[in-house]
């Protein structure tokens, strides 16, 4: 009888011991901490204003702490934070409360997303849901990680780390697809692990709070219909477009990407350009004079004449330059934002291609923007007016700047990409990305989107007046050409071409160009309009001419070969600044011949042949000596003939280097089948930069002439201001051509392009700004 108890006894405790290690069936949301997860969180409902509010008022607490706050600032900070308490009040919130709990609601919070569930270390569990493949251990271990929803990890934010699980897998997971559905069943173990794997097109973090040592792993096929974000699996497994998916598809514009941030109050938007500048002037004087720098009284003379200006505008000068850090960093805030709620969602966007990647023939990833020669020909837009597209499939070329329609998931990634230009490259900072296959022509015909682009005030924020206008006359160009392409009626062909003119033509007076090249020219060297007309049309055709030469047969011909564009012309401007030296140094040796010569004609001329006045250009003689020999000295005339092609030669030198607005508008040509009209519009700018050209030769000329007609034919200093005039002329070209070389040469190898050209007032690199 005892016996048979004692089996019985035996067999209850098998069978309790084997029911025990039933494996339990648990979902993600069991792996937290039931514990950790609740408590009080005041801040969890305040909605996205009233956070805000919250925020500014811990800024402006800050900020009134300083001591040395001018009282007219302080005042404005107190207003601003009591309206801001007032907000929260109304809405039932104690201001006091909020902010001493902060710290230790956020350590609530960290707690919550890494403390794991007690109950359930080392227990047996099955545990469904999406498999992403891992490199195998130093140990030869296979592992993989558990997720709950597809596309976590990659183009979705990671899940906390008490809902990531590592699983030790038997067999290799590399060969399987990512994000399999499977139903894994083993040992849970409370094991972080912190690995960085590599997910379809980049790197995750991978911070684990699970372990779980897996029995068996079964696929459930069950579990690809059960969720709309499946879409996403689909496409990177089977190939099924994203338009797929259940999700509706939402339109937006290029503003919706761009968050509602209010900057506080920025004065300076108030102010007129002459405003600005006394501001500016008078702060840096100021800022000389706190650094012990001895003030010039011409300085002096302009810091008194910019304070009393701005005073009798009742303008508060120190107020503003007191604010200006905070509004410089309000508006790199507003340049950063993003509009969170666009995160995830199905979105449909118009905007233009600026290629980056390749693979084969095709481009594999691009970066969309709002408006033709972002990046290139004007400053490059906020973070949050671009997107980084990436194509799994990959696209046909469709050259710069071609419009399209782009529909996907977007995400908030922040990152860096480098565009490569036509004359370097740039690194861009990127606020969006989106991976998608589903890209189609945009046609202004069926929607006027891109005619709408407005580009924002914060993309302008450190850039000049210029890059500025720059930026407003190329989105001019984008609606003129795209009502081209998509009209093609003649009033929208001579729009274009009278845009193109202007565009020239104003264009041309900005920085570059090789103005001061030209000036320093015929400063030195003098000649007649004629040769002043000349020379602008040959710098405005040559300058057109390389652009069309670099497009047509450049661009398209490695396209052809390689289906990526040419990533740099820096050997052009090399060649160009090489060029302009060593006429520089001709010149300016052959102008210490004709001073030295003149000198010796000084000494020794006696009789009526006297040459001391005489300036062997005849300038002042209103008849265009400057093509034949009117010269009794022979060394001068020598010298007159050695000189005589240096002008063409120049202006080669100077036009060689490609016109990026030229550029622009051809590279949109050949990427909409537009190629004869934007020769057309090339011309027009060509015909606007000749005219601009030639009265800047003009001007140079008719000053030279305005001086020596001070002097008379005979008076000796004539003689010597020629000298002096020739050699300073040759001394700047050969200085300018120096600079300009040193600087390009020492920057060949860091292929980057400053978003700011380098300051060398009109002398800036020839043709890199356009």
């Amino acid at each position: 009888m005892r016996f048979l108890r004692f089996v019985f006894a035996v067999a209850a405790i098998l069978a309790a011991t084997r029911a025990s290690a039933a494996p339990e069936e648990i979902e993600f949301s069991d792996l937290a901490d039931p514990l950790a997860v609740v408590f009080d969180d005041p801040y969890r409902d305040m909605g996205f204003q009233l956070l805000n509010e919250l925020k500014l008022i811990l800024q402006v607490g800050e900020k009134l702490s300083q001591n040395d706050l001018p009282e007219e600032q302080r005042a404005r900070f107190e207003t601003r934070r009591t309206a801001a308490k007032d907000m929260l009040e109304i809405n039932g919130y104690d201001v006091d409360e909020l902010l001493s709990q902060r710290w230790e609601v956020a350590k609530k919070r960290r707690v919550a997303l890494i403390a794991t569930n007690p109950a359930l270390d080392k227990a047996e569990v099955t545990l469904a849901g999406y498999l992403i493949p891992a490199p195998q251990a130093a140990d030869g271990t296979y592992y993989g990680y558990l997720v709950s929803q597809v596309g976590m990890c990659s183009h979705l934010p990671p899940p906390p780390p008490n809902e990531l699980v590592r699983v030790k897998l038997k067999e290799d997971p590399q060969g399987q697809s990512l994000y399999v559905p499977v139903q894994v069943t083993g040992l849970l173990r409370v094991e972080p692990s912190d690995a960085t794997i590599f997910i379809l097109d980049g790197e995750s973090h991978m911070f684990s709070g699970w372990t779980l040592d897996a029995n068996t792993v079964d696929q459930r096929e069950d579990l690809r219909d059960d969720s709309a974000v499946n879409a996403f699996h689909q496409t990177f497994t089977n190939g099924i477009d994203l338009a797929a998916s259940t999700e509706k598809v939402q339109p937006i514009t290029w503003r919706n990407l761009v968050p509602q941030v209010e900057i506080d109050s920025d004065p300076f938007l108030e102010l007129t350009s002459d405003q600005k500048l006394d501001l500016v002037i008078a702060s840096r004087i100021r800022e000389l004079q706190s650094a012990g720098v001895d003030i010039t009284p011409e300085q002096m003379e302009k810091l008194t004449g910019a304070v009393k200006r701005l005073e009798e505008d009742d303008i508060d000068m120190d107020g503003l330059i007191a604010l200006r850090g905070e509004i410089v960093a309000q508006r790199a805030h507003a340049m950063a934002a993003v509009n969170g709620t666009l995160n995830g969602k199905q979105v449909r966007l118009a905007g233009y291609v600026l290629p980056l990647g390749t693979g084969g023939q095709k481009i594999t990833e691009f970066l969309l923007v709002p408006w033709v020669g972002a990046c290139i020909h004007t400053p490059p837009p906020p973070p949050n007016q671009m997107i980084h597209i990436s194509v799994p499939g990959g696209m046909d070329p469709r050259g710069q700047f071609s419009p399209v329609w782009i529909e996907g998931t977007v995400e908030v990634k922040p990152a860096s990409y480098d565009l490569f230009l036509v004359d370097g490259s740039m690194q861009v900072k990127v606020a969006y990305t989106m991976v998608t296959d589903v890209i189609s022509d945009y046609s202004a015909a069926d929607s006027d989107d891109l005619a709408k682009v407005e580009i924002p005030e914060s993309a302008f924020a450190g850039h000049s007046w210029f890059q500025i206008a720059q930026a407003k006359v190329s989105l001019i160009f984008t609606r003129a050409m795209s009502g081209l392409r998509d009209d093609g009626s003649s009033k929208a062909f001579w729009f274009a071409i009278l845009v193109a003119f202007g565009y020239g033509l104003v264009h041309t007076l900005g920085p570059g160009h090789g103005k001061a090249v030209v000036i320093s020219y015929f400063v030195g060297d003098g000649g007649s309009l004629r040769k002043g007309f000349k020379m602008g049309v040959l710098i405005a055709v040559f300058h057109v001419l390389s652009s069309i030469i670099v497009v047509l047969v450049a661009d398209f011909a490695l396209r052809q070969a390689t289906g990526q564009a040419p990533s740099d012309y820096r050997a052009i401007r090399l060649g160009s600044y090489a060029l302009i030296m060593a006429i520089g140094a001709v010149m300016l040796r052959s102008a210490i011949q004709a001073s030295r010569q003149s000198q010796k004609s000084l000494e020794s001329e006696t009789g009526d042949h006297a040459h001391a006045g005489h300036d062997h250009h005849h300038e002042n003689h209103g008849n265009n000596h400057d093509d034949h020999a009117h010269h009794d000295c022979l060394a001068c005339s020598a010298l007159e003939k050695k000189k005589k092609g240096a002008g063409t030669w120049l202006a080669l030198a100077v036009g060689v280097v490609p016109c990026t607005g030229a550029l622009l508008v051809l590279l949109f040509g050949v990427a909409n089948d537009l190629l004869f009209p934007a020769i057309l519009m090339v011309a027009a700018i060509s015909a606007g930069m000749a005219l601009a050209m030639s009265g800047i030769g003009v001007l140079a000329i008719l000053g030279r002439r305005v001086a020596f007609r001070r002097m008379q034919a005979d008076d000796p200093r004539r003689a010597r201001f020629t000298s002096g005039l020739r050699i300073t002329g040759a001394a700047c070209v050969l200085l300018i051509g120096t600079l300009l070389f040193g600087l390009t040469y020492s920057n060949a190898s860091q292929l980057t392009v400053p978003t700011q050209s380098p300051s060398l007032g009109d002398s800036q690199t020839l043709g890199q700004n356009g």
